[in-house]
C-alpha cells in the first residue's frame, strides 16, 4: 500500500510538471486531435457501405490518429522527458530522495499510460460527438485491451531508447527521426494499399502497424467478437519487453555530458 500511495503521489507531481509545460502540452495532446480535423477536412467524410453497414470515412481516421496519439504520450513525451530530466541532474535528485528509485520510473510509466488512454478516449468522443463515428459496442474491449498493451509496450521501447540518446537537445529529433518513417510506412497517415510490398512487409516487422491495425479492427463494423487481435498484441509485447530489457541493462541516472 505504501509502494502504491508513493507511486500516485509521484505521478501527481509529473503530470504537474507535464500540465505546466506549453510544448509538450501542445505537441503531445493538440497535435493528433489537430490532425483528425485535418484528415476529415482534406479528405471528408462521406458515408460508405462496408458489408451492409453504412459508415463515415472518419471510422478509420479515428483508430489510426488514436493510435498516433498514443505513441506520442507513451513514447514520444516519454523518451523526451527522462532524457531532458537525465542531463538536468532531475533524475541523480529524485535518485537520492527516500522513495525508492523503482517508484520514479514507475510513475512516470503510469502518466504515461494515463495520457495516453485518455487522449485515446477524446479522440474516440471527439469522433462520436463531432464526425458521427460508431464505434461498436462488442469490440470496445478490444480497444481497451489494444491501448493498455500498447501504451505499456511503448513505454518500455521509449525507456529503451532513452538510453541510446546523451543529450536533451538531441532527444526530439532522434525520437522523431525514428517514429516519423514508421507512421508513414505503416498505414497511419494513409492506407496500407497505397504502399509498395516490400515496404509494408517492412512495417510489419514493428509495432506501429500492428498498435493501427488492431485499432481499426475493433472500429471496423464487420469485426466479429470482441475485437482483440492477438498477433498485433503479442507483436507489441514482444517490442515492450525488448525495450524494457535494454533498459534494465542500460539505464542511467546520472547525466552523460558535462
Amino acid at each position: 500500500m505504501k509502494g502504491l500511495r508513493l507511486i500516485f503521489h509521484q505521478a501527481h507531481y509529473d503530470l504537474k510538471v507535464f500540465w505546466r509545460n506549453p510544448q509538450s502540452r501542445f505537441f503531445t495532446v493538440a497535435i493528433p486531435i489537430m490532425f483528425l480535423f485535418i484528415f476529415v477536412a482534406v479528405f471528408g467524410n462521406n458515408t460508405t457501405r462496408v458489408n451492409g453497414h453504412r459508415i463515415h470515412n472518419s471510422t478509420y481516421y479515428v483508430p489510426y490518429i488514436a493510435a498516433l496519439g498514443l505513441i506520442s504520450a507513451a513514447f514520444g513525451e516519454l523518451t523526451i522527458s527522462i532524457v531532458t530530466q537525465r542531463e538536468r541532474g532531475v533524475l541523480m535528485r529524485f535518485r537520492s530522495a527516500p522513495a525508492p528509485t523503482w517508484v520514479i520510473i514507475v510513475s512516470r510509466v503510469l502518466l504515461a499510460c494515463m495520457l495516453a488512454a485518455l487522449l485515446v478516449l477524446a479522440l474516440i468522443l471527439i469522433g462520436w460527438l463531432v464526425f458521427g463515428v460508431q464505434l461498436p459496442g462488442s469490440t470496445v474491449p478490444g480497444v481497451i485491451v489494444t491501448t493498455l498493451v500498447g501504451a505499456v509496450s511503448f513505454c518500455c521501447i521509449g525507456l529503451g531508447l532513452s538510453t541510446f540518446i546523451r543529450s536533451a537537445e538531441s532527444a526530439p529529433p532522434v525520437t522523431n527521426m525514428l517514429i516519423l518513417p514508421l507512421l508513414f510506412i505503416s498505414g497511419i497517415f494513409f492506407p496500407n494499399e497505397l504502399l509498395p510490398h516490400w515496404l509494408y512487409h517492412v512495417a510489419s516487422y514493428f509495432p506501429v502497424q500492428h498498435l493501427g491495425h488492431s485499432l481499426v479492427t475493433a472500429f471496423a463494423p464487420e469485426t466479429k467478437g470482441v475485437g482483440i487481435v492477438v498477433k498485433d498484441l503479442l507483436w507489441m509485447v514482444g517490442w515492450g519487453i525488448l525495450g524494457l530489457l535494454i533498459a534494465l541493462r542500460r539505464f542511467n541516472w546520472m547525466p552523460r555530458r558535462g
